[in-house]
This record gives C-alpha cells, sequence and structure tokens, in this order.
C-alpha cells in the first residue's frame, strides 16, 4: 500500500489518494480471516456494511456519497480488490485482492 501510494502517475497525481489508502487499510483490517491458516486470505464484505463504518463515514463526510462509490470503483480498476454481485440483498461485496502486491 504504501508503494502504490508513493508511486506518482504525474507532477501531482498518485496512484492511490489518502482516503483510497486509508479505505484500503480499513478493508485490510475488516476483512481479516478468523483462521489465519485459512486458504482464503481474506473475508468479504458488504459495501452497504463498509459504507456504515465509522471510519468510512468520517472520511467521507464533507463529500458526497458518489465520491465514495467513485474510488471504490477505481480500487476495483486498479485490481486492488474484487467485487461480487449478493442478488438477493441487492448490494455487492467487496474483497482484497493480494495479486495487487505483485503488480505496485
Amino acid at each position: 500500500l504504501v508503494r502504490a501510494f508513493n508511486t506518482m502517475r504525474s507532477p501531482r497525481r498518485r496512484l492511490i489518494n489518502q482516503r483510497e489508502y486509508n479505505l484500503l487499510d480499513l478493508l485490510l483490517s475488516a476483512t481479516e480471516p478468523t483462521d489465519p491458516f485459512s486458504d482464503n486470505p481474506s473475508r468479504k464484505i458488504r459495501v452497504a456494511v463498509l459504507r456504515q463504518d465509522r471510519g468510512v463515514q468520517g472520511a467521507y463526510t464533507r463529500l458526497t456519497p458518489r465520491t465514495f462509490y467513485r474510488e471504490l470503483s477505481r480500487l476495483g480498476e486498479l485490481r486492488f480488490i474484487r467485487f461480487e454481485r449478493v442478488a438477493e440483498a441487492n448490494d455487492w461485496t467487496v474483497e482484497l485482492d493480494f495479486e495487487a502486491i505483485g503488480r505496485y
């Protein structure tokens, strides 16, 4: 995460901004598996649950919900996270993609 945050895309633009970095850090702790020897390196979390997190609400207080979803989508485009549709709840789940470590 630190390497991706410190990577500059242009003189004024980082690969990920501070809010995106904090969001990934929050996802890292929120999706930590209960069993450290599990085959899955992380658990999934619903976007609605993530949106209600106090840290997320604090970071996006003065911003529109669209900013949260845009930054979440951007992290998906950079392949830091994966989305999966939950049809019965009309929601999405988010899961960290640890292969991003090798890419950045």
